[in-house]
C-alpha cells in the first residue's frame, strides 16, 4: 500500500516485472522500495491501467468539470 493512502490498487505487471496501479487519486509505479507518482497535468484524478513490454503506460484521467480522457 502507498504510504498514507486510503486505497491502493495494482492493475498490471509487464514481462519485465514493472507494475502500475493507482492510489487514492494518483497513478503509481513502484520501484524497489520507492513509489513514483504519476499525475496527468491538470487532472483531478489519474488511474494507470496497463504497461507493455517496452514500458509504455496507459490509463485515464478525470477533471473537476467531468472531462474524462
Amino acid at each position: 500500500m502507498a504510504p498514507n493512502a486510503s486505497s491502493t490498487q495494482f492493475t498490471r505487471r509487464n514481462a519485465l516485472g514493472v507494475t502500475v496501479g493507482s492510489y487514492d487519486s494518483h497513478g503509481l509505479v513502484p520501484s524497489g522500495t520507492s513509489l513514483a507518482t504519476v499525475d496527468y497535468p491538470g487532472a483531478e484524478s489519474t488511474q494507470l491501467s496497463g504497461i507493455n513490454y517496452w514500458g509504455s503506460i496507459v490509463g485515464n484521467y478525470s477533471n473537476r468539470d467531468g472531462t474524462i480522457g
